[in-house]
């Protein structure tokens, strides 16, 4: 379940990424591509750097900042920690903040902008406490992405069977932008 709320969310929200493309062709050969190369990589090097740690200093270290504050050289060090930063906030950024940033702006137009969404989305997230989340992994990992997964994964298979199973894949795109259009919704029931 754990993995179905992690890439739920970033296929949900991938729109938000490509609304504002200049053409549909530029987003569908330029998006695949980073990420064929990215999706094998990261793995292999998460996977490979606990063994190597382990070579190296009897341990098996999965944290890279535990990793990178192994190193004797203050340069890598620092360029260590530099990179699990980078690494952290772009992940963060596209996975957590972008879609309720956009989800905001959309709820409330007049009164909240995207910068003001990502305000907004960063302060909810502060008075939810993750902090709490993660102490437990307990809790984290059975209690919260099971529930995330679960609303995630339903959510995703509406989205899927409509496109799929009922449009047969057409999609009405002039309908998208259109108020009253066939997308529209209101209200339930509509």
């Amino acid at each position: 379940m754990g993995m179905i709320a992690f890439w739920a969310t970033l296929s949900l929200n991938m729109p938000d990424f490509t609304r504002l493309v200049p053409a549909n062709a530029s987003s569908c050969s330029a998006s695949p591509r980073p990420a064929e190369r990215r999706c094998p990589s990261s793995p292999l090097c998460r996977l490979s750097s606990p063994p190597a740690a382990w070579s190296f200093y009897g341990k098996a270290l999965w944290d890279p900042v535990e990793l990178a504050s192994n190193f004797s050289s203050p340069i890598v060090v620092i360029l260590g920690l530099v990179i699990a930063v980078l690494a952290t906030v772009s992940a963060n950024v596209a996975a957590n903040v972008v879609s309720p940033s956009y989800d905001f702006s959309n709820a409330l137009p007049t009164w909240v902008n995207f910068r003001t969404g990502g305000l907004l989305t960063g302060v909810i997230g502060i008075l939810i406490q993750p902090w709490r989340l993660l102490a437990d992994p307990h809790i984290y990992i059975f209690g919260w992405l099971g529930l995330y997964g679960g609303v995630l994964a339903a959510v995703a298979g509406v989205l899927v069977a409509g496109y799929w199973v009922r449009d047969k894949t057409v999609l009405a795109l002039p309908e998208l932008y259109r108020r009253d259009g066939r997308y529209w919704f209101s209200t339930a029931g509509t």
